[in-house]
């Protein structure tokens, strides 16, 4: 749920197995929680989710904008434990109890369409939850084409 500009509620009662990633947690990222990821969970198929990504400081930060013109473009994992591994991702996106408020990104369900079928599927994604003025805006919305130039 949208909340001032661009920051969100943390509806923690809304729960899926599946997440969307669209940066540093995709399959080609070479950080450990990606491989985590990869080990932790099924990759299942590229989709996507109406919104707006930024370029935050050399890692994306997408924001929900549920009527919006833009879309961001990432992967959807089914997870092999999701309580399990949302909580070591967490900390990785430094949300969560022990990190400053307000968090730098939120986790929330939100409707993601895979790239195979139109209809829509509930996914966990992390959204940023900060102030997006003099971000540069990726407007094509995929962190991968962005970070190789085109």
């Amino acid at each position: 749920m949208i909340w001032g500009n661009n920051f969100y509620e943390h509806p923690m009662n809304k729960t899926s197995d599946k997440l969307f990633v669209y940066g540093t947690l995709m399959r080609v990222a070479a950080h450990p929680a990606a491989e985590y990821l990869k080990t932790h969970g099924t990759y299942l198929d590229r989709g996507s989710f109406r919104g707006e990504l930024f370029e935050i400081e050399k890692y994306p930060g997408a924001v929900y904008t549920p009527r919006g013109a833009y879309h961001v473009h990432g992967e959807i994992f089914l997870l092999d434990s999701p309580d399990d591994v949302l909580a070591y991702l967490d900390p990785y996106e430094e949300t969560g109890p022990g990190f400053p408020e307000p968090h730098e990104y939120i986790r929330t369900v939100i409707p993601v369409h895979p790239e195979d079928t139109a209809v829509p599927v509930s996914c966990w994604v992390y959204l940023y939850n900060r102030d997006t003025s003099g971000r540069q805006q990726i407007m094509h919305g995929n962190y991968k084409r962005f970070m190789l130039g085109f």
